[in-house]
């Protein structure tokens, strides 16, 4: 399954990126080696350098369709045409900016089986790569926020000011919201949901967006409730948003480790939006970082020329067999990739050598070896969720990885 990860961001949000990227490949946490897209409406070249140094692409669009098609001046009357437009583009760049998932889509979303559209505040705490095999259900799969919309609370009067504006008085907008700051789907169902995103903003009256602050999530706390078979919600303790009044759900139980003090759970997924990180020490500091401060950092580092990534790892438990696959870079023309398991030992050896014309674009400097790798093996003792172990070596040394194994669908 090939998959890819896309986040919003412009150059001073990609100071606060940092760390979720991090977090997300980690092999000790998120372990997600697929590949990771920043959309954008403008980036520096700073800021794209840092993504190159990282292997992060990005999707630039500046979104320009908006000013022509949504009448701005009318949601800030009180403001001159120059300082209608500046408010209008901040807003767009913070609450319309997903929908750029259009233009990345009708490029590039036929070269995947699963995509995930993500804010970039996340905080990744567990292996999320099984949850891309979620798309296969053909719906929006979505961690909905914990608090309940009761009477009175923000979002119950922004549903109100929606029934008043628009006529539809039989919009209810559940119990609780529904989160889109970590989604997966199809590519072509994600492409369906903002493309009906984009219509009704087009069509939302001024007064939602200037009095009751109307943005993306609202519109498909919209669509569920006219579309409910669309979206279907995540696992237990896959996320656990602390926005909307989230963050009294959270519970540091050592730096840098959160539960659900509800369940006792760890979850995957930690979502820091509406500033809730500012509570907790051991991360603020990566949400107030300069995002200079992390290009110079990076940009100036000598690149790490072999890297070594899983892209999937799963077993079906009735035969046994274990598949996985990845890519690797070297600056060695010869290597070899052993894997092996704990408990287990080595039990195996990957074939090399595959065509990644995805992972050549990444790395372009022809005196580097690129390759995709893969592996399927029998292995009776394997089970759903123990690790693997996955070592590239080169006449230069070593490069691991590792991934919690899931199971085949």
């Amino acid at each position: 399954m090939k998959t890819c990860l896309l986040f919003t961001a412009n150059d001073p949000q990609l100071g606060a990126s940092h760390l979720m990227t991090s977090t997300l490949r980690d092999t000790a946490r998120g372990g997600y080696q697929g590949d990771i897209c920043v959309l954008s409406t403008s980036l520096s070249e700073r800021a794209k350098t840092y993504l190159d140094r990282l292997g992060i692409d990005y999707w630039i669009d500046d979104m320009r369709w908006a000013e022509h098609r949504i009448a701005w001046q009318t949601i800030f009357p009180d403001r001159s045409e120059r300082e209608a437009l500046a408010e209008f583009r901040a807003y767009r760049n913070k609450r319309m900016s997903k929908l750029i998932y259009l233009e990345w889509f009708a490029r590039h979303g036929k070269d995947y089986d699963a995509v995930a559209v993500t804010d970039n505040d996340l905080y990744f705490q567990h292996t999320i790569i099984d949850l891309f095999a979620l798309a296969e259900n053909g719906s929006i799969n979505y961690g909905k926020e914990d608090n309940p919309i009761l009477p009175g609370s923000s979002l119950w009067l922004k549903d109100s000011a929606y029934r008043r504006h628009t006529g539809k008085w039989s919009h209810d907008g559940g119990r609780h919201e529904v989160n889109i700051g970590f989604i997966v789907a199809r590519p072509d169902v994600m492409a369906d949901l903002f493309t009906e995103i984009r219509d009704r903003f087009i069509s939302l009256p001024p007064a939602l967006i200037r009095d009751a602050n109307w943005h993306d999530q609202d519109l498909a706390r919209a669509l569920r409730c006219e579309r409910p078979d669309l979206f279907v919600e995540f696992p237990p303790d896959t996320i656990l948003h602390l926005c909307g009044g989230g963050k009294a759900l959270v519970e540091q139980r050592e730096p840098g480790h959160f539960i659900n003090r509800l369940s006792g759970n760890t979850p995957r997924i930690v979502h820091f939006g509406g500033g809730a990180w500012k509570d907790f020490p051991t991360i603020a500091p990566s949400y107030k970082v300069s995002s200079q401060i992390i290009f110079d950092d990076i940009n100036q580092c000598p690149i790490e020329q072999t890297k070594l990534a899983i892209s999937k790892a799963v077993l079906d438990s009735r035969t046994g067999v274990l598949r996985a696959n990845g890519w690797y870079v070297s600056d060695q023309a010869q290597v070899e990739i052993i894997l092996s398991m704990d408990g287990v030992g080595v039990i195996g050896k990957a074939r090399v050598g595959m065509s990644r014309p995805d992972v050549r674009r990444q790395h372009p400097d022809e005196s580097l070896t690129v390759g995709g790798w893969e592996v399927v093996l029998t292995v009776p003792k394997v089970k759903v969720e123990q690790r693997l172990f996955v070592t590239l070596l080169t006449g230069a040394g070593k490069k691991a990885a590792n991934v919690q194994i899931a199971a085949a669908n």
